[in-house]
């Protein structure tokens, strides 16, 4: 029953964002593909076209059905975390989280949302030029103060937020690649790899509970070290296991 209604909640969000989604499509080059300034006349679809049409590339769906989050961009541009709750009428928050942000993760007990937010992409013909990730004011909210600083990041390091779902509060941690909750159904630590870049994030399925606490391949950084680092969600406490 549980996966039962998980799918049935990710039906109804789909349902829900659709018009959304498809009204962001609209503004687009796209919205001149169907008709020509004669009126009517339609045209091939142009490389560049294609280049500007937004699609999904991640998502993630509350175990209680009550918040759907996922990413969506170009092919070429950066990314945008779209949060909103399922309710009728609700209103969506969108984050820029940068070139390949994102790695949305929804806590088990469906309290917690974990995101990365990472690098812009290089202006044309300036690689390398790239700021930090994108969206840092939303990313801030309502938590305060200076992000924590948990390693010393490279140049092209991401950060993690960690969002309460409840309350919209964020607490941001600098340097962080990789992060997982502890447990499936009730967590109690954030457990974070910092140094380097952010891994790629999965293609979907970014559903409440951890996904592999780093046991998988890409354990590696881009600096060649990594740290082991520990936050309790529940007082704050924060442990780095190195």
């Amino acid at each position: 029953m549980p996966r039962l209604s998980r799918w049935f909640g990710l039906s109804l969000a789909g349902a829900i964002l659709a018009p959304s989604l498809v009204a962001q499509n609209a503004a687009t080059p796209m919205q001149s593909v169907a008709r020509s300034s004669s009126g009517g006349a339609g045209r091939p679809i142009a490389p560049t076209d294609i280049k500007n049409w937004n699609s999904i590339r991640q998502n993630a769906l509350s175990n209680d059905g009550k918040w759907f989050a996922y990413t969506v961009g170009a092919a070429e541009s950066d990314l945008t975390l779209v949060l909103r709750s399922t309710a009728p009428g609700a209103v969506e928050t969108r984050v820029p989280v940068g070139a390949t942000g994102g790695s949305i993760q929804m806590s088990g007990d469906s309290k917690w949302m974990g995101y990365l937010i990472t690098p812009n992409r290089p202006a044309t013909g300036a690689a390398g030029r790239g700021g930090r990730g994108g969206g840092g004011g939303g990313a801030g909210g309502r938590a305060g103060g200076a992000a924590d600083t948990v390693a010393t990041p490279a140049a092209n390091a991401s950060r993690l937020v960690l969002m309460n779902l409840a309350s919209g509060e964020k607490k941001e941690f600098n340097g962080i690649r990789r992060f997982s909750f502890n447990s499936e159904d009730k967590p109690t630590w954030l457990v974070m790899q910092a140094g380097g870049a952010a891994a790629p994030a999965p293609g979907g399925g970014g559903r409440g509970g951890p996904v592999d606490l780093f046991g998988g391949s890409g354990g590696g950084t881009a600096g060649g070290n990594a740290d082991l680092m520990l936050y309790n969600l529940a007082t704050g406490e924060r442990q780095n296991m190195g």
